[in-house]
């Protein structure tokens, strides 16, 4: 710099302009920037973009100007790069982009290259061109026909073929005729009635198939629903179905249960449902659609009015049952809906001829009302017995109830504890007919007795003393009546009367004297009354005197102030006497 010695000199490209030696140095050796590679003249320059990386001025160049790839836009710094698939093309790194990463569609799964392309109904879905394919070229199917939206779906039984979803479709949707019932595998072909498969479509006539060509159970030997019955139409796989609708659909016999089935009924022949003696039996059921095979019963009766015995034309429904010697039974039998009656027989050996002979009958009363049988086996050895509940007449059927109670008694006699607990002395008309007594078993000791044999006995009608001539079973604490006339129509209503004595008795209105005795005149019990007088109020029609349930005792019962007068809808025979007084 003195010009006292020799220069450093100088070197292009070190970025020091040595202006003696040197036109300029951009610190560089190259041609690009402001000087030349020589430093003798200036430099190309630069171009971003072209590829080229000029240090001098550029920090880089992808060939590009846009921020992807390598480079930024402006080669000043590096530039964002690329992702296959996101539908942005880069052309600094991706030859195309179609914004997915498969092969199909205009570039490849790596964005090198052109893709295959797709094709509508080759069952592919290329997501960049197709919005679905189902694998055909028609509307029906998840796809429409040129792969742009969704399908029309398709309706097995339409008669339209959606080969995307349908092996086949006749127009219906049984597994009859060229296609099954779901339209994914050939059908059976033509009808064969009985073979389980319905065909109810044309040219095909079938109503029902059950699997087999018996009648009587809903779908008749021709496939056709038969009368009270209803068949599944719709249910195509396997048998038809089919429910009876009431009794009418069901063989003799049979009824129509809640579950649509005609079950046999265990009643509708002989020995019938079995009475389960080791507790109170209670049957309801019905008797509708039962055989008819009695009409007449052969039977000598011990009341004063003997029960009807011919023309009893309705169905019958039988139970069986065993006594031991000693034992008892007490049947009841009611229905609502019928007039019925109720029979015991000794076996079943003729229950299948119109006439029979009966050990017992009761046939007194009318619908709505019971019938009452009390039976002791007294024949010394154990016995069967078959129990009858026979409508009326062909139309009586309906719904029924029978109880029966099982028990041991023992013969009544002078020490038996049975006591007057209620009287009718005075009804409004046909007094005789409508009197009755009832008796109370006070023995407290769980001694069942039978009063036949025993002689219900007033001083009104001394000369005349009933004696009782069936099976009359009191139980301990129970209550039996006796009256004039055993039969409800005649009586006034009362259907619980057990034993009927003569029309000829007529108890004393204002003053009587009533006695339980012996065949030999040992009194069990005995009342007298005389009204006005002792407590007693008797002279007043269609108005029992009963004896209250807090005196039920021989010795109280002969005061008139321990009984309580009621009327025609309080009265209890048969029935728990109220309190009183």
């Amino acid at each position: 710099a003195t010009c006292t010695a020799a220069g450093t000199g100088s070197t292009c490209g070190d970025g020091n302009h040595c202006p003696d030696s040197e036109f300029c140095d951009d610190g560089g050796t190259d041609n690009c920037g402001p000087c030349n590679a020589t430093c003798t003249a200036a430099g190309t320059g630069s171009t971003c973009g072209d590829g080229f990386h000029c240090p001098e001025t550029e920090f880089c160049d992808d060939g590009g100007n846009d921020p992807c790839g390598p480079c930024n836009a402006t080669c000043t710094a590096a530039g964002t790069g690329s992702t296959c698939g996101d539908g942005i093309l880069c052309p600094d790194s991706e030859f195309c982009d179609d914004g997915g990463t498969d092969d199909c569609g205009p570039c490849n799964a790596t964005c090198t290259a052109a893709g295959t392309g797709s094709t509508c109904g080759d069952g592919t879905v290329c997501p960049d061109t197709e919005f679905c394919d189902d694998g055909g070229t028609d509307d029906c199917g998840s796809c429409n026909n040129d792969c742009t939206a969704a399908g029309t779906g398709s309706t097995c039984g339409d008669g339209i073929l959606c080969p995307e979803t349908e092996f086949c479709d006749d127009g219906d949707t049984d597994d009859c005729g060229s296609c099954n019932n779901d339209c994914t595998a050939a059908g059976v072909g033509g009808e064969t009635c009985g073979d389980g498969i319905l065909c109810p479509n044309a040219p095909y006539t079938e109503v029902c198939d059950d699997g087999n060509l018996i009648a009587g159970d809903g779908c008749d030997g021709s496939c056709q629903e038969e009368g009270n019955w209803t068949c599944d139409a719709t249910a195509y796989t396997g048998p038809t179905d089919c429910n009876c609708n009431d009794d009418a659909a069901c063989a003799e016999g049979s009824q129509c249960s809640g579950s649509g089935d005609c079950d046999v009924i265990v009643g509708a022949t002989c020995p019938g449902e079995t009475v389960n003696t080791s507790s109170s039996f209670s049957f309801t059921g019905r008797n509708t659609n039962l055989h008819t095979y009695i009409t007449d019963y052969n039977y000598s009766s011990p009341y004063s009015y003997t029960p009807s015995r011919s023309g009893i034309d309705g169905p019958e429904y039988y139970f069986n049952i065993h006594l031991d010697d000693g034992e008892y039974m007490i049947i009841e039998f009611i229905s609502s809906e019928f007039d019925g009656s109720v029979a015991v027989l000794d076996s079943c050996s003729a229950t299948t001829i119109p006439t029979v002979s009966a050990t017992q009958l009761a046939n007194y009363n009318g619908d709505g009302l019971r019938e009452f049988i009390h039976y002791h086996n007294t024949t010394g050895a154990g016995q069967d017995f078959i129990i009858v509940v026979d409508g009326e007449n062909a139309d009586s059927f309906g719904t029924f109830t029978l109880n029966v109670d099982v028990g041991t008694a023992v013969m009544a006699d002078e020490n038996a504890e049975i006591i007057f607990s209620e009287f009718m002395n005075y009804p409004s008309i046909s007094q005789a007919d409508r009197e009755w007594v009832e008796f109370y078993n006070d023995n407290g000791s769980s001694v069942d007795y039978n009063m036949k044999g025993l002689v219900f006995w007033d001083s009104d009608n001394s000369g005349s003393p009933s004696t009782i001539a069936v099976d009359v079973i009191v139980r301990d604490g129970y209550y039996v009546v006796i009256g004039g006339d055993r039969r409800a129509a005649s009586n006034g209503g009362w259907d619980m009367i057990l034993w009927d004595w003569n029309d000829t008795r007529d108890m004393g209105r204002n003053d009587d004297t009533l006695r339980l005795q012996t065949t030999d005149g040992t009194v069990l019990d005995e009342v007298s009354y005389v009204n006005n007088s002792g407590g007693w109020d008797t002279n007043d029609t269609d108005q029992p005197n009963e004896l209250g349930s807090n005196h039920l005792d021989e010795v109280e019962n002969n005061s008139g102030a321990n009984w309580c007068k009621r009327n025609l809808a309080t009265a209890t025979p048969g029935e728990a006497n109220a309190t009183c007084n």
